[in-house]
């Protein structure tokens, strides 16, 4: 069976993103909105990234930072509550977007976690921050987003990007062998997940029982492992797309990486070189690791030491494939690594909005 590719729609304004033949763009006074197909093969693999955001559910900007939590205002400096935005068992977070007079700073883009229980247990309406290895501002600098414009944006999460219950289109099954599942990958290997049958279908994992993990996220810029049983199928993603530059949260290895923009990247998009806290080798052995999924196989490249570091494939075929476009919109590629890279990786917008 040949490779199936993910491919990426958008609704207008083609030519000024630069992408292929076949994307469209529609767009509105907010956002452009983009729908990600995901076609896959019976008894198939594919590697799964979504490079489309899921709408705010608040906007405003940030008046004040204390100790109970952040405070919002809206345009004409009415102050919103959070708590009410929020839906049970959904899990959001606070993404700054641009400074309120539009002047340059270092917290564009990154993100931190709130803490939905004690954000709505709030009569302030301030929004809660929870500690979370996904934030890519410590507490200390949280102070410095007041005057900064932000939204609340809930994550994707394995319901939102695959489906669930009865109408979802997916393989359910008791036995997870027999069920379509999702690999999510880390440092200690897969955790995995599967679509139970049930008088509602829903996801489950390996490791949890019977709980649902309807909601279990899946984090920006992070992908997963999508396994087809009978039957091949496609399935869709629309979301929002980002316009402008995305913090990663700090990577560990054995992470799938996505782009965090609907549009192939390289190695250097990401970020992952040299200078950016990543190891270099004369091999294989000694050097970081990324591997592309072609459908049936991984295809791996190092970092190879040398005066100007490069990503090498483990063939060692002499190429430089540091700026090639290996990553394509929709796919994620896994990364294993000597060290984990602490330090947030900045990828910034290849197009403009």
């Amino acid at each position: 069976m040949p490779h199936l590719r993910n491919r990426f729609s958008l609704f207008a304004l083609a030519t000024t993103l630069g992408v292929s033949s076949g994307v469209a763009i529609a767009q509105d006074v907010a956002s452009v909105v983009g729908v990600v197909s995901y076609p896959v093969g019976e008894n198939r693999m594919v590697s799964v990234g979504v490079p489309l955001m899921r709408p705010a559910v608040v906007a405003g900007v940030v008046e004040s930072v204390d100790s109970g939590g952040i405070t919002l205002v809206n345009a004409n400096g009415v102050r919103l509550a959070i708590d009410g935005a929020l839906q049970p068992g959904s899990s959001y977070y606070v993404e700054v977007l641009a400074q309120r007079d539009g002047l340059a700073t270092d917290f564009i883009g990154h993100r931190i976690e709130i803490d939905e229980r004690a954000t709505a247990s709030l009569a302030s309406g301030k929004a809660v921050v929870e500690e979370s290895a996904l934030n890519t501002l410590s507490k200390s600098n949280i102070a410095s987003l007041v005057d900064h414009r932000v939204v609340v944006r809930p994550h994707w999460t394995l319901a939102t990007v695959f489906g669930t219950g009865t109408t979802a289109g997916l393989n359910s099954a008791t036995a997870p062998a027999e069920a379509d599942q999702v690999y999510f990958s880390t440092a200690k290997g897969l955790s995995v997940y599967y679509f139970r049958k049930g008088a509602t279908p829903q996801w489950r994992s390996l490791v949890t029982g019977s709980t649902s993990q309807d909601n279990a996220i899946i984090p920006p810029g992070v992908g997963v492992f999508f396994k087809r049983q009978k039957n091949g199928a496609t399935f869709t993603v629309a979301g929002e797309v980002r316009s402008g530059r995305f913090v990663r949260s700090p990577v560990s290895s054995g992470q799938l990486l996505v782009s965090a923009f609907p549009v192939a990247a390289s190695l250097a998009d990401l970020r992952l070189v040299a200078g950016a806290g990543l190891t270099a080798g004369v091999s294989v052995a000694a050097a970081d690791q990324v591997f592309r999924w072609d459908g049936a196989a991984f295809e791996s490249f190092f970092l190879k030491s040398g005066t100007a570091p490069a990503w090498q494939k483990a063939s060692l075929d002499g190429v430089d494939y540091t700026a090639s476009k290996l990553l394509e919109a929709s796919a994620a590629i896994l990364v294993r690594l000597k060290s984990s890279v602490l330090s947030p990786l900045v990828q910034t917008a290849p197009f403009s909005l």
